[in-house]
């Protein structure tokens, strides 16, 4: 099977149908318990759901829709179910961690019934990454077991419990890996209440907020009295809002409770909107049929043309409705701060639509990337109704990319390249972007030069290189130039860094090794480096490394400001595995008192990249403590107040 483009096979469709059926039914979170029973509030002072009866407000249960049986599933999922079941079942760790869950209502009343499942992550040997796989090479067996073990973990692996009279219920016997939490039950809008739920550690509490759900009828009318085949109904009160689907054969659309702006849109393109009418829900109390009835909308598609022969790159749109009486003169666009950013598929046409434009001449412009050059602007006549637009490219001028040709370890055009591009002028002044690709066949690449290298300033543009397993190269060249690269990436080596004169565990975990190619160290906070981190024993393993000579980085984490130098040194990393040494600087800590502000410490002596600002927040009683110092003189400022001293010889310091 391999070499089989598979998901153009009609058969690998019908397996994967029937993967989901087999693996879905029943494990899907918030799907309802054995007993069908609705959940409770455990006082009196809230009606049960079972309580209320409203034509125009229904509450969850029993007649909420069902999802149709697969088509043919039953002739043709014996076998696969077959196979699957002579599968060995998967090692699920567990062990003797535990995650507490309570569910309540904003009212802080616990939510009897709540069904809680959880899943822990999946083990890194049970994934199969797809995503450097050439299509025409992946094993379509191999798939397809990857897809049926990721449904079997989420069915083996998971572990369920239902909530009490007081809302609480634990999930025990889990092992010590991070877990996936859900809670759902039919008639509830259950959410989290602070925290992210998709990454719990045992031992953790986690809380849901629940909200009784009802559903509102709506009826929607086109503008010639006709019912639409469907519509989207949005609710909205003030900050926050939400969606539902809406059909003539399902006409109830799921509402919380409380007062909303319901609007409807409808048609293609949803070219059609209602005004929005107000309702407000609540439990016990039939709500109102809501009548939604639509007008068509003022709107503008505007489609971007390559030149021909070309794909399109990234472009930005920018329009302004041109004032009465004015010239559209396209420096009107400057005053645009508004833009849509509109990324390239394939080589096809890029379009957008802007909806409810007030009628009138209007003016269109693409640009360039984001921050690049105006390619062509153009006026359109917008009328009520629907408007239509086609911004057709000028031909890509030589002068306007650096062309590079990237090739793998074997020669062959190397696929799956990332770029980064920075400007640094002459002055010394930086900036850094994505970079605006466009990409060419046999493994070419226009890669377009740094919006402020365009400006005419004298300057150095820089181009990194990255692929995912291979590593990175840098290129540079003089702004106004138009150079054509050859890149050649070799097989990637590793680099194995032990660190030595660690002593104690203060510093431990907050350690890292970065490495940037020395010809290009200026820049290299312009590239972000990957720093990989020292674990406990002392040791970085850095991998993906192109051979060449580097400048390796120490670094000292300091809270959320990520990692600052402490030490450096220059390696030359050859192909294959290789170890360094590299040793920790004397370190010292320094007591800071008389610290009313934040205040800010740079050391004023060594290399240019030595000198990192350390920020300081005031503690108690206006101490602060800093380590991870090197040895130099420093410099304390806290707003007028500056203070000098040297280290070695200081351990205590004051502001004054």
């Amino acid at each position: 099977m391999k070499g089989e483009r598979i998901m153009n096979t009609p058969r690998w469709i019908i397996l994967l149908v029937l993967l989901a059926a087999a693996f879905g039914a029943g494990h899907v979170v918030g799907s309802s318990g054995g007993d069908g029973a609705a959940p409770e509030l455990t006082t009196s002072s809230v009606p049960e759901p079972s309580s209320v009866e409203a034509p125009g407000a229904v509450l969850h249960g029993s007649q909420g829709p069902t999802l149709a049986a697969p088509p043919s599933a039953s002739a043709t999922a014996a076998p696969l179910a077959r196979a699957l079941a002579e599968l060995p079942a998967l090692d699920v760790p567990r062990g003797d961690g535990r995650i507490d869950v309570i569910v309540k209502t904003d009212e802080g009343v616990g939510v009897q019934g709540v069904r809680v499942l959880c899943v822990p992550e999946m083990p890194k040997s049970l994934v199969r990454s797809w995503q450097d796989v050439p299509r025409d090479q992946i094993d379509s067996a191999e798939l397809l077991l990857d897809y049926a073990n990721r449904l079997r973990w989420g069915k083996e692996a998971a572990v369920e419990a239902v909530t009490d009279a007081s809302g609480a219920c634990s999930l025990e016997g889990l092992s010590q890996a991070k877990h996936s939490v859900r809670a759902q039950a039919d008639g509830w809008q259950i959410r989290s209440a602070s925290r992210s739920t998709s990454e719990v550690e045992p031992g953790s509490t986690v809380e849901f907020k629940a909200k009784q759900r009802t559903q509102v009828r709506i009826e929607v009318v086109m503008p010639d009295g006709s019912v639409p085949e469907k519509a989207q109904i949005t609710f909205r009160n003030g900050g926050s809002s939400r969606g539902g689907r809406w059909s003539p054969d399902r006409p109830d659309v799921d509402a919380e409770v409380g007062t909303w702006d319901v609007s409807a849109t409808a048609g293609d393109g949803e070219l059609f909107r209602s005004q929005a009418e107000q309702v407000t829900v609540e439990v016990g109390r039939p709500a109102p049929v809501v009548r939604l009835e639509l007008v068509e909308r003022t709107v503008l598609k505007t489609t971007v043309v390559p030149p021909d022969g070309e794909e399109v790159g990234q472009v930005s749109l920018r329009q302004i409705r041109v004032p009465s009486g004015a010239r559209p003169d396209p420096a009107l666009l400057g005053s645009v701060h508004d833009r849509e950013h509109l990324h390239p598929q394939q080589g096809s046409v890029l379009t957008h639509t802007s909806y409810d434009l007030e009628p009138g001449t209007w003016l269109v412009g693409a640009y360039r990337g984001w921050n690049g050059p105006l390619l062509v602007s153009q006026t359109v006549d917008v009328k009520p109704g629907q408007n239509e637009l086609t911004l057709k490219l000028p031909p890509t001028a030589r002068k306007e990319y650096a062309l590079v040709r990237v090739r793998g370890p074997d020669g062959k055009p190397l696929a799956g390249v990332s770029f980064t591009t920075s400007f640094e002028s002459d002055s010394g002044s930086m900036s850094s972007g994505g970079g605006t690709v466009v990409t060419r066949p046999e493994g070419e690449y226009w890669v377009f030069h740094p919006s402020d290298g365009t400006s005419g300033e004298k300057g150095t543009c820089r181009i990194s290189v990255e692929h995912a397993k291979l590593g990175r190269q840098l290129l540079s060249y003089a702004a106004g130039e138009a150079p054509t690269f050859d890149v050649r990436f070799e097989e990637p080596a590793t680099l194995e860094v032990v660190v030595e004169g660690l002593e104690g565990d203060r510093y431990v975990g907050r350690l890292g090794v970065q490495l940037v190619a020395a010809t290009d160290s200026k820049s290299a906070h312009m590239m972000r480096p990957t720093s990989t981190p020292v674990d406990g024993e002392g040791r970085a393993v850095v991998t993906g490394v192109q051979p060449g000579t580097f400048r390796m980085s120490l670094t000292l984490a300091r809270g959320p400001w990520g990692g600052m130098p402490i030490a450096e040194e220059e390696v030359r990393v050859r192909p294959g595995m290789q170890r360094v040494r590299v040793e920790v600087p004397t370190l010292y800590v320094v007591e800071i008192e008389g610290v009313t502000a934040q205040a800010h410490l740079r050391s004023t002596t060594g290399e240019p990249m030595f000198r990192s600002m350390v920020v300081v927040q005031p503690g108690a009683e206006g101490r602060a403590i800093v380590d991870g110092l090197v040895a130099g003189e420093y410099h304390l400022q806290m707003g007028a107040k500056v203070t000098t001293f040297r280290l070695p010889g200081t351990s205590k310091v004051r502001i004054e």
